[in-house]
């Protein structure tokens, strides 16, 4: 699967250039009708509920684990929501640790941390240093893609989704690059861990809007079916320890996007991905130590339950 939506890229890239180069029509042509058969291997399941589940069942007789990577939002030293003395990428970071210790209980599960106190996972580090161009070309060659199919129909552009902020060239690089390794490392679901914010007249206040969310990828991606099935499994066991998030339109609680690549934007990811905003950085829970430590434990415990939930086919408290 995933060598054929490699060579249907490359394919579609040269049809593209040749008819620019020549304007042949019979080119034209031809291109029309790939761009049938791209859509259909483009939007082809990359993953399903059945295989995810059928993995985890076979973990302990055929040695291969479901793979759970966890992306704690935001770079190492910088980027993401300040308020007060509070970072959001070093809480992040924080809640992504306990999730991980969750998650590791369960054998069937070999979870790997995209960073920790000390920086990037040495393997994502070295990734990023090898194949750099690479991700460029891989982000330029999607966007093309997915421009291409637009314009001819085939996919349904959506503009009216929550507003992100636009992550700045070299932070987007490394999140593609993360997609790209998670693809050829078959990473079976990935879960970014961020906290929210939102523009204001006045930072250094509270704001308006709390609660979380659950971004996954647009309904037409090729990952999104399980991606969706997962969320769901998760949402309703963090929903019984908070409360939904009320910013209009985030408040449908799951919500598809076509454009954050932490979900594979452009159809970048093959395997569920899902970035869960915890909460927002201001909530009054976060600003003490000893609550925030509580409130911490008391989302990775769920998020965790929520993702066995899944795997086991069951919607059982344990």
């Amino acid at each position: 699967m995933k060598l054929s939506k490699f060579f249907a890229a490359i394919l579609l890239l040269a049809v593209f250039l040749a008819a620019v180069i020549f304007g042949n029509a019979r080119i034209y042509s031809f291109g029309e009708k790939f761009n049938r058969v791209l859509a259909s291997v483009f939007f082809t399941d990359s993953v399903s509920v059945e295989e995810l589940r059928m993995k985890y069942i076979s973990a302990p007789f055929s040695g291969n684990r479901v793979k759970i990577l966890i992306v704690p939002g935001h770079e190492p030293n910088f980027g993401g929501a300040e308020y007060n003395q509070l970072k959001e990428r070093d809480l992040n970071l924080e809640l992504s640790q306990l999730l991980a210790v969750y998650l590791k209980v369960d054998p069937r599960f070999e979870v790997i941390q995209a960073r920790d106190d000390a920086g990037w996972n040495s393997m994502l580090t070295s990734y990023f240093e090898k194949n750099w161009g690479s991700a460029k070309k891989f982000r330029d060659t999607k966007r093309l893609e997915m421009g291409r199919l637009i314009d001819v129909g085939k996919v349904v552009r959506i503009s009216d989704g929550v507003s992100h902020s636009k992550a700045p060239s070299e932070v987007a690089i490394r999140l593609y690059a993360i997609n790209m390794w998670a693809n050829e490392n078959d990473v079976d679901v990935t879960i970014h861990v961020h906290l929210n914010d939102y523009p204001r007249r006045y930072q250094k206040r509270p704001g308006t809007f709390s609660g979380f969310s659950i971004y996954i990828p647009d309904s037409q991606y090729s990952n999104a079916k399980a991606s969706r099935a997962v969320a769901e499994s998760v949402f309703s066991r963090i929903a019984e320890v908070t409360s939904v998030s009320n910013l209009p339109k985030e408040d449908a609680g799951i919500i598809g996007d076509q454009d954050l690549i932490a979900v594979g934007g452009q159809n970048t990811s093959d395997g569920v991905s899902t970035l869960i905003e915890y909460g927002y950085i201001y909530e009054p829970n976060l600003q003490n130590l000893e609550i925030r430590e509580i409130t911490f434990n008391s989302l990775a415990k769920q998020t965790s339950i929520g993702l066995n939930n899944f795997f086991v086919g069951a919607s059982k408290v344990r």
